[in-house]
């Protein structure tokens, strides 16, 4: 009987791959607008280390992967899935960008930080003897700003 017993325990480990750090896992990306990563099958070690597994997005930085849409509870090596399929939740960062503002009136440029997608809002610029004809792009006065909203870059605008 103990014979049998220890047979069936070890085709039991051999079966469930000896360990759980040796067992594959489905990973299916939820990326939250970010670009797309095909699901994996991996070890939760191998999850770990794959740095290429980091989506891009417009104005942001990958923070990284968790294991709740809620975005709490971070996924580290030593996660323990309950389950065949783990699904992963990325989060990220807004980043901050430099909007400069040459007023062209002979005052001193000021400049202000915005985070991607902040409204931009900007007042006109007063210049005695002048009616201020607008925001533009270049030096040169020749590409209107047209943005609504701050961009994923520093900017610079000049008023004419």
């Amino acid at each position: 009987m103990k014979k049998v017993l220890g047979m069936i325990f070890a085709l039991l480990l051999f079966v469930t791959g000896c360990s759980s750090d040796e067992k594959k896992y489905v990973f299916v990306f939820n990326t939250n607008g970010g670009s797309e990563i095909n699901n994996e099958n991996l070890t939760i070690k191998e999850m770990s280390e794959k740095k290429y597994l980091e989506p891009r997005k417009e104005g942001y930085d990958f923070e990284g992967w968790y294991v709740d849409e809620g975005l709490n509870m971070r996924f580290t090596d030593i996660y323990k899935p309950k389950e065949n399929t783990v699904n992963l939740y990325a989060k990220y960062t807004i980043n901050d960008y430099l909007l400069k503002i040459e007023n062209n009136n002979g005052e001193k440029s000021s400049q202000v930080q915005l985070k991607y997608g902040d409204t931009i809002e900007v007042s006109e610029p007063q210049k005695k003897g002048y009616t201020f004809a607008g925001w533009y792009i270049d030096k040169e006065l020749t590409e209107t700003f047209e943005y609504n909203t701050m961009p994923a870059k520093d900017i610079s605008i000049y008023a004419k």
